[in-house]
């Protein structure tokens, strides 16, 4: 069920005339995703409703100033695409948490050897780690 935002009188209208549809509470795959840039609203609409099916259960259009709501979205997502949610929640999070991911890379320092060791030989804590 979407969000009461979502659920406008013209939404229902398409759902009554048989042109959109709704998924049942009790049916609908609830998941938590972490709130990324990549994984907002704004990047990922346009994906998801491209995805067969997906756009039956979205409005064709929002009121003024409104969107969809980041919580329904995901939900029918992960109840129609189990798999594809899951694989881009993972893709985030290896990208924002390995060591060799894009957010690791921008908060990295490279050193040379020499600073290494001086860092190493010093009494405070730092994560100091050789890359070739």
């Amino acid at each position: 069920m979407p969000s009461y935002e979502m659920f406008t009188k013209d939404f229902a209208k398409e759902i009554f005339r048989g042109e959109k549809k709704l998924i049942k509470r009790r049916d609908l795959k609830s998941i938590d995703v972490p709130k990324f840039d990549e994984l907002s609203v704004k990047h990922l609409y346009d994906k998801f409703l491209s995805l067969p099916m997906m756009n039956q259960y979205f409005p064709s259009k929002y009121p003024k100033g409104r969107g969809c709501d980041r919580d329904y979205m995901f939900c029918v997502a992960n109840t129609l695409y189990e798999e594809t949610v899951f694989e881009l929640i993972k893709h985030a999070l290896e990208q924002r948490y390995a060591v060799d991911g894009i957010k690791m890379k921008d908060e990295s320092v490279l050193i040379n050897d020499h600073w290494a060791d001086e860092l190493k030989s010093l009494p405070l804590v730092c994560n100091v780690s050789a890359q070739n």
